[in-house]
């Protein structure tokens, strides 16, 4: 198991350096959103159009990797046992 997540109340919980990492995130996206609105129009359209690009990249990699993760979790059984012999 990762170093990320904690087994706490039975379940699976993100660590505290996920957390704070999600933090950091919604600092950057204010202060990204502070200089998108000291561009003119234009510029900043043309950045979000950009980040939505990459966006929907980054959902489809997303997907390809939460089917394989789908795929490994139903086969796991069969190769625990496989393994134990």
């Amino acid at each position: 198991m990762s170093s990320q997540y904690s087994i706490a109340g039975g379940g699976l919980e993100p660590s505290s350096e996920i957390r704070r990492d999600v933090c950091g995130l919604s600092k950057n996206a204010l202060a990204l959103r502070n200089q998108l609105a000291s561009l003119p129009m234009s510029n900043a359209l043309e950045f979000l159009a950009s980040v939505r690009k990459i966006a929907r990249e980054i959902d489809l990699e997303a997907d390809a990797v939460s089917e394989e993760l789908a795929s490994i979790e139903e086969s796991y059984p069969k190769i625990l046992a496989t393994l134990r012999g």
